[in-house]
């Protein structure tokens, strides 16, 4: 890291916005946290622990991001040099983000094999990429906090622009075949297929979010690697597949748009049922629920599609 006036505005103040950009998400992930939990999914031990993995290692994160922004502008302010030492706070913080994005891609890895109906070939290549990245992040952390900034920089950078291309790289793949899979589901009923646009439609999104951050962090990394803006933009890239991954849970949830739909009963559907109009006839309506195929990432008694989306 330079400490010229220009890269050091740079870096002070992307390090400012990108934390308070990481709290606000974080803030969004707890929320989500506390929907799941409160909802009670009926899910397998997996996924809850993975909830919970996930909001642990997202509650250590964001602290040790809070913790560097603390050291650096209030207890070292006016010490630019102190940008160049080490620091255990930021070390650590390498090592978080790569268990979230490790554990949330191997969660998508994990659909792309169950909607694949047991295809696993390209869920295993994923899963070994994502422990790579795990691996890869925990070495780049101590190769960090061993050389230290400046010659992090100047000689071992090129291996967070690799780790980066990797999760960029695992990501698009899970994504696309996570739409590809979903699209030979359709039916040709047109409620069941609209219920399956509409998870493409969420799959893209959360993935098209996903890359285009990592694709953002990827250019800061090249472009300016001396005012080290990619790495506080790790603040709150890992965010991004914590809020993904719980939105996709809650989905299932009372403030899903994926819901089975109440339809009151009208005077014409009582006529193509064989009901007279004129009679007297007890309120009822008709519950339409989408049972197409028991998915694998919940306990029995669910609807369709849960864990899906």
């Amino acid at each position: 890291m330079s400490s010229s006036a220009s890269s050091l505005e740079a870096t002070l103040g992307g390090l400012l916005v990108s934390v308070l950009i990481a709290t606000f998400l974080y803030a969004i992930t707890c929320f989500q946290a506390f929907l799941y939990w409160r909802t009670k999914f009926n899910d397998y031990l997996g996924v809850r622990v993975l909830v919970w993995a996930v909001w642990v290692f997202e509650t250590m994160h964001t602290t040790c991001f809070w913790f560097y922004l603390y050291t650096i502008l209030v207890k070292y302010y006016g010490v630019p040099q102190e940008m160049e030492q080490r620091h255990w706070s930021v070390t650590i913080s390498i090592v978080f983000h790569g268990l979230i994005t490790a554990c949330v891609q191997s969660y998508y890895s994990y659909r792309v094999y169950v909607l694949s109906s047991g295809r696993w070939l390209i869920p295993t290549i994923c899963w070994m990429l994502c422990g790579m990245e795990a691996v890869g992040a925990l070495a780049l952390a101590i190769l960090f906090y061993r050389v230290g900034p400046v010659v992090w920089t100047e000689k071992w950078e090129f291996l967070a622009t690799i780790d980066i291309g990797v999760d960029l790289a695992v990501g698009v793949v899970n994504t696309t075949m996570l739409c590809y899979y979903l699209h030979r589901r359709k039916t040709g009923y047109r409620s069941t297929d609209q219920m399956v646009t509409k998870i493409i439609e969420w799959s893209v999104e959360s993935g098209l979010v996903t890359a285009l951050a990592a694709l953002a962090i990827l250019i800061a990394c090249l472009v300016a690697p001396d005012t080290a803006v990619y790495i506080s933009m790790t603040s709150f890239y890992g965010k991004f597949f914590s809020n993904a991954l719980l939105a996709s849970l809650n989905g299932r949830g009372p403030f899903s748009p994926f819901r089975p739909m109440l339809i009151p009963p009208t005077q014409s559907t009582m006529g193509t049922m064989g009901i007279s109009t004129g009679s007297t006839v007890p309120n009822f309506a008709v519950h339409i629920s989408e049972t197409t195929e028991m998915s694998s990432f919940s306990s029995p008694n669910k609807t369709a599609f849960d864990g899906v989306i």
